[in-house]
């Protein structure tokens, strides 16, 4: 899978995904249904991402596919899954205009010699993260944001629940040594039926903001699936205030847009 083919799906992901198709419509429960992840040993599944920071006029795109096979599930439900990365790509513009493929070689390089490697990830039922290899911030981002949090009790829509970890994707946005308040929260919008299965729309927002310093905002929707357990798609957005607050200048954006492949 070559830059275009990876980038030339993300950008189309808004529209294919969200379209709908005719099947036979489940039955959409009536009260509260529990989200929960579900995992089956021997489970292989691919799920796309685009990276796309925005600053200064500046735009840098991260496209990449990995492979993930769930290696086993314990007695806690914890699920373990082994990834590999099957298809990369990237680009850089400024100001509108395009760097050369020479000019993103030694960054590709990179993205291929990271083809070989295995990536563990431990989950549990509740989607909250046991366990991710070190990774640098930028490549361990989409599998933070894959790994939605949902509740462990029945929800209905409107129904509201905490997201204390929502923020830690973006760690790496703000100082190590700043004292910075955080919170998040998660929102189950709507069920519906949907290409033969029910799902649910989640919004989720959160900030991490310093007493005298920066702040990030994150805003994002998920589509997830009530029947398989699991997400079938996510767009997430942070938006970052420096420490001084210039009414001109541009905070910068990272957003993250994850689905899963084949259903």
């Amino acid at each position: 899978m070559n830059r275009r083919q990876v980038l030339a799906t993300g950008a189309l992901w808004p529209f294919s995904l969200l379209g709908k198709r005719r099947r036979d419509a489940p039955t959409v429960p009536d009260g509260p249904i529990t989200l929960g992840w579900r995992w089956v040993p021997g489970e292989r599944l691919s799920v796309r991402s685009v990276t796309r920071r925005e600053s200064a006029g500046r735009i840098a795109s991260r496209a990449e596919e990995w492979s993930w096979l769930v290696r086993e599930v314990d007695l806690d439900g914890v699920a373990t899954l082994e990834g590999r990365l099957t298809g990369f790509g990237g680009g850089v513009s400024d100001d509108g205009v395009p760097r050369s493929d020479d000019e993103l070689a030694t960054a590709l390089a990179v993205e291929r010699a990271r083809a070989d490697r295995v990536v563990t990830l431990r989950m549990g039922l509740d989607g909250g993260l046991v366990h991710l290899d070190a990774m640098a911030f930028d490549e361990a981002l989409p599998h933070r944001v894959f790994a939605l949090r949902v509740p462990s009790v029945p929800v209905a829509p409107h129904d509201e629940w905490p997201l204390p970890g929502l923020m830690r994707p973006f760690q790496g946005l703000v100082p190590g040594d700043v004292d910075a308040t955080t919170h998040g929260v998660g929102r189950l919008v709507e069920l519906s039926a949907e290409d033969g299965r029910v799902v649910a729309t989640i919004e989720t927002t959160g900030s991490t903001r310093a007493a005298a310093g920066p702040a990030v905002h994150v805003s994002g929707t998920a589509r997830w699936d009530t029947g398989r357990g699991g997400v079938l798609a996510r767009e997430v957005v942070a938006r970052f205030t420096p420490s001084a607050p210039d009414p001109h200048a541009n905070p910068g954006t990272l957003s993250v847009t994850l689905w899963r492949v084949g259903g």
